[in-house]
């Protein structure tokens, strides 16, 4: 079963999971100081934020494109909708430049390259967890995170 199929309270439930699991993972792996927890997570948290925003935007886009070539929808009408992906699309990188900055006001460029190393590393390893979930039919096991 994926994430997308669970009830919308198990979804919430394993999401806030997920997002414990990185936030402490990401603590110990940017051996984070107190105080830079304390300034780093509400930037961070306001990022991912944003970001999920723009892959939601996306995918909705997506969708829409989709349905208009199943559908009736003119060749202007799908070019527009192509169009107003790909600038969602091109915000992303500028959405992520604006970040680092914040990111380096808290962070040494160390600990900002093993964020941007880790961020890669996260979600490798989280779509393996949910593979191995799929294959015990939508089990997550505690002893996947570690």
């Amino acid at each position: 079963m994926e994430p997308r199929q669970l009830s919308p309270e198990k979804r919430k439930a394993l999401m806030a999971r997920i997002e414990e699991l990185k936030v402490w993972k990401l603590t110990e792996r940017l051996n984070l100081t107190e105080a830079q927890s304390v300034k780093f997570f509400p930037k961070y948290k306001a990022y991912q934020e944003k970001s999920a925003e723009h892959f939601e935007q996306m995918h909705e886009q997506m969708q829409a494109l989709r349905v208009m070539q199943e559908g009736k929808a003119s060749e202007s009408e799908i070019d527009a909708k192509i169009d107003e992906f790909l600038k969602t699309q091109a915000a992303m990188p500028e959405l992520l430049h604006h970040h680092i900055k914040e990111f380096r006001e808290v962070l040494s460029a160390r600990q900002v390259a093993e964020l941007i190393i880790f961020e890669r590393d996260f979600m490798r390893d989280l779509k393996g967890i949910l593979r191995k979930a799929n294959r015990r039919g939508g089990r997550f096991n505690s002893n996947d995170d570690d």
